[in-house]
């Protein structure tokens, strides 16, 4: 008896007739030790058992199945089923199996699987919210491409209608057969910049300052924006996932730059403070509109400025943006604590 007391989870042997022979201190919490069996009675032939009828999908199946266990049938079986105790709800599963050498009985169990509901819940939520974000990221590409790009390739193909038709009058190319060639550089210099913002190439695992170097390389000659780029010495140390986040806060504030300053200048400027990793991102273009900065810092993580503050609140840092008539300055802060160990997947 002391051993199956010890089972932390409610225990219990019945025989052929299906009358509980054996149970431990858990069962009785569980089951109303008065109830008698009832095998002609779902609903209370199922209660006899610890089983609770309210959550299941099919009573008479769950009952019938549960009586073939005991007529030897079948070996072994496995219920889903919820209780309620006023205050809270709980989840078990209840396992049951003939005992080979005790034949004509069967072991029954009720493992609390609440937690793992409720993980299983999480995930479905944290799911669905990647999708939600992964949905939001394509359709600020999609409006992206359709807003810059697309524009330029329909007035590329207005000009070159325009051009074929006053070549087959005049025989000469005429001003719209050159304007929609200019068109149509703009255009593939758009691609290759926005290809290489939204998916650049893998800069390998170097040092932080070596990675932001490369990556700049790559952005000044897609874009032909100019950045100056301060890294100074004694970086704190970082893990590779932070080194990884910290490059692609600056990769966002210069897709930024790109779409939106008008700036043709830029200037990143990283260094350590005391015991923290500052660093700044500056342009010199079109002041940020007045409306809701603090909103926009706000916004959930995936797109854009709240993408670039999830970043850093996932390495315990802070954002800020300042923007006045010379251009706007997006500065982040990094407690050097922060960048070396794993991430806070907890994103606000």
């Amino acid at each position: 008896m002391s051993a199956i007391n010890a089972v932390s989870d409610p225990f219990a042997i019945a025989d052929q007739s299906s009358r509980i022979v054996l149970q431990n201190a858990h069962w009785a919490t569980l089951v109303d030790a008065r109830n008698a069996s009832d095998t002609d009675n779902d609903h209370a032939f199922l209660r006899h058992f610890g089983v609770v009828d309210g959550s299941l999908p099919n009573l008479s199946a769950t009952a019938k199945n549960l009586r073939e266990l005991f007529s030897g049938e079948r070996q072994s079986l496995s219920i889903l089923h919820k209780i309620t105790d006023g205050r809270s709800e709980l989840w078990l599963q209840m396992n049951a199996s003939s005992i080979r050498d005790l034949p004509g009985h069967v072991a029954i169990i009720h493992r609390n699987i609440s937690d793992l509901r409720q993980a299983q819940c999480d995930i479905s939520r944290l799911s669905s919210a990647l999708l939600e974000v992964t949905d939001a990221e394509r359709q600020r590409i999609a409006r992206m491409i359709h807003d810059t790009t697309a524009q330029h390739l329909v007035a590329s193909k207005l000009y070159l209608e325009r051009a074929l038709s006053d070549i087959v009058k005049s025989g000469n190319v005429s001003e719209c057969g050159v304007k929609a060639l200019e068109h149509l550089e703009r255009s593939l210099r758009e691609i290759r910049a926005f290809s290489y913002l939204l998916y650049p190439p893998d800069l390998g695992d170097a040092g932080l300052a070596k990675l932001v170097r490369s990556f700049l390389n790559g952005f000044v000659e897609r874009t032909g924006i100019q950045v100056a780029c301060d890294v100074a010495v004694g970086l704190p140390p970082m893990s590779p996932d932070a080194k990884q986040g910290v490059l692609l806060i600056v990769q966002e504030a210069l897709t930024n730059v790109y779409r939106h300053s008008g700036s043709d200048a830029a200037v990143v400027t990283m260094k350590p403070d005391d015991d923290k990793l500052v660093l700044e991102i500056a342009d010199y273009g079109r002041q940020c509109p007045a409306v809701s900065m603090k909103e926009k810092l706000s916004t959930r993580p995936g797109v854009g400025i709240g993408s670039m503050r999830a970043r850093a609140v996932r390495y315990g840092g802070s954002l800020s943006i300042q923007c006045n008539k010379h251009g706007t300055i997006l500065r982040a802060v990094f407690p050097a604590a922060g960048l070396t160990g794993a991430a806070n997947t907890a994103l606000p």
